[in-house]
């Protein structure tokens, strides 16, 4: 894992390049193509700090019946927000225009005649059931966990801020419930984020999808003030003594 960590603004996106075809192991219609940042790894990348005002980590529903499909993070861009703002314009929309431009036919990719290519986009917004965006809904992107193949452990570290600015590592988040509690609503995410791969999803003959992953290496967490995991001695210390002690 690389230990170099920079802000969007410093993240040059022309020395984002995708190295040739991988293989798949697996009989599977999608191809994987590994980014390299100025010939090398990618750097991590530090967001702004983001309110968890919407969104998060999905429970499980009729839609994420097993844990393994819950480990993402749906993380909320409020275009209120001028460093969420900021990144969203300056540098996920810029990468978003990158990728939806490469020809993949000079990778070998599409075959013969013509295809049609649908980018999944960085930035999504949420839809209504007649397809159109929803205006009471920020836009998001989505970052997956790191975890441990092929046992699904949690590898994300979390670092929580305790009152005072104390930071402590967080242990107890191999496990998708574990981690969630760390989420709650209100919460402030710091993530460190890195681009992972880029798929390409082969629909038909003549369609593919494509788009790129981004992984969640570290973040560090303010819980809301009632959420804030105390120890075990504050715990005792909250209860008053009655009239009769």
């Amino acid at each position: 894992m690389t230990t170099t960590i920079v802000k969007p603004c410093d993240y040059d996106i022309e020395q984002l390049t995708f190295n040739p075809l991988l293989s798949n192991k697996k009989k599977s219609a999608q191809t994987i193509l590994l980014p390299s940042y100025n010939g090398a790894r990618s750097p991590m990348i530090q967001l702004p700090p983001v309110d968890l005002d919407m969104y998060g980590i999905p429970s499980k529903c009729d839609f994420y019946k097993e844990d393994w499909q819950r480990m993402f993070l749906k993380l909320p861009l409020n275009q209120k927000n001028p460093e969420v703002r900021d990144l969203t314009v300056n540098f996920l929309m810029k990468l978003d225009v990158k990728i939806s431009s490469m020809n993949f036919k000079d990778l070998g990719i599409g075959g013969k005649g013509k295809i049609l290519w649908k980018y999944q986009p960085i930035v999504r917004c949420t839809l209504n059931d007649d397809g159109t965006p929803n205006p009471d809904k920020h836009s998001y992107m989505k970052i997956k966990l790191t975890t441990e193949y092929p046992t699904n452990e949690i590898r994300t570290s979390v670092v929580e801020e305790l009152p005072g600015k104390e930071r402590q590592l967080r242990t107890d988040t191999t496990t998708i419930d574990e981690f969630t509690k760390y989420f709650h609503l209100q919460t402030n995410l710091r993530c460190m984020i890195v681009p992972v791969k880029l798929w390409i999803h082969q629909v038909s003959p003549t369609e593919y999808s494509y788009g790129l992953t981004f992984k969640l290496i570290k973040v560090l967490v303010k819980l809301p003030l009632t959420k804030t995991l105390k120890n075990q001695d504050d715990c005792l210390a909250d209860f008053l003594d009655s009239d009769s002690d």
